[in-house]
């Protein structure tokens, strides 16, 4: 997350590296989470039969989903070092203070399905909207 002239931003950095990239492309897609605004502790305080039990409930720190980023293309030959992929934005969802990306890495393979990593969540970033 970072704030700039458009306003607070989510952006995704990736690297990737082909040794036998066989024409294919490299592609990074993903889409930004947020949660649902602060999520505080709540003081409980239950009494029964004259006992007093009191406790600390804490709220599910869920995300939600935000903006589909789009698909940001690689290379389509061998490098033997990392490269860095376009770098892609989504702004935040109103009332959020927290937010992190999810992405793909997927190989773009001409007449068959793609073929694409399991979707990994980046580190949450929290920011006061």
């Amino acid at each position: 997350m970072a704030r700039g002239s458009n306003g607070m931003r989510l952006y995704s950095y990736a690297y990737n590296r082909f040794v036998d990239a066989d024409n294919h492309r490299a592609y990074l897609k993903g889409w930004s989470e947020f949660n649902a605004g602060t999520c505080e502790s709540a003081a409980m305080q239950v009494e029964y039969k004259g006992a007093s039990v009191s406790a600390t409930v804490n709220c599910a720190r869920q995300f939600y989903p935000g903006k589909y980023l789009g698909r940001a293309d690689g290379l389509n030959y061998t490098m033997n070092s990392w490269t860095s992929s376009p770098t892609k934005s989504s702004g935040y969802n109103q009332g959020s203070d927290r937010g992190r990306g999810v992405f793909q890495l997927c190989i773009d393979v001409p007449v068959r399905f793609d073929s694409c990593t399991g979707a990994v969540p980046s580190d949450a970033d929290s920011f006061e909207s």
